[in-house]
């Protein structure tokens, strides 16, 4: 298996772990207010 073959297979399994047990609600709510706070002006 390759490097890159590799990374795409613990990118799937990531995906899945998601689904399966999804983020705390609290802490995506953090991290949306923190991503308000910080995103660039464009």
């Amino acid at each position: 298996m390759t490097e890159t073959e590799e990374w795409a297979v613990a990118d799937a399994e990531l995906v899945e772990a998601y689904r399966r047990h999804p983020q705390d609600p609290a802490f995506a709510e953090t991290a949306r207010r923190l991503a308000v706070k910080t995103a660039l002006p464009w």
